[in-house]
């Protein structure tokens, strides 16, 4: 999950999801509802194939920002 910049809320949370097969967003969206506070949950989804990484193998959230 990244922030991306939102002129109403300054942030928005949004999430890219790496999976095998497509999951049912509705299902995934209610389910997070119930265990996470409202500002914490994804207002949008993307499916990727993989994360974007630098040469030490971490997520580089700056990249991941940019497919949004």
């Amino acid at each position: 999950m990244v922030g991306i910049p939102n002129e109403e809320w300054g942030e928005l949370v949004v999430a890219a999801l790496v999976c095998d097969d497509t999951p049912d967003l509705a299902q995934l969206n209610s389910w997070m509802r119930e265990r996470m506070p409202p500002y914490k949950t994804p207002r949008q989804y993307i499916l990727i194939d993989d994360l974007p990484r630098n040469m030490m193998g971490k997520v580089t959230k700056n990249e991941l920002k940019k497919l949004f």
